[in-house]
């Protein structure tokens, strides 16, 4: 919870591993997720993070429980 501009989505896309950080580190499971190559972070992806939208991401078609239940990558996990 913030204001406007104070890096709310930021956080959640350097944890989704969508954006890459200029510095500093993140860590899960004890290891560095950007220190990873691409394949075993996109692993991270696809097991491990989990991305509802806000806007216009869902299908409309589905009700809330299955939009957040169908498992879609990320997209773009770096």
């Amino acid at each position: 919870m913030g204001a406007s501009g104070s890096g709310k989505s930021t956080v959640l896309h350097v944890l989704g591993a969508m954006d890459i950080p200029d510095r500093g580190a993140v860590e899960y499971e004890k290891r560095d997720l950007f220190g990873l190559r691409r394949s075993p972070r996109r692993a991270y992806c696809d097991r491990d993070v989990g991305i509802v939208f806000q806007f216009y991401h869902l299908l409309p078609e589905l009700n809330a429980s299955w939009n957040v239940l169908i498992a879609r990558p990320a997209p773009s996990c770096r």
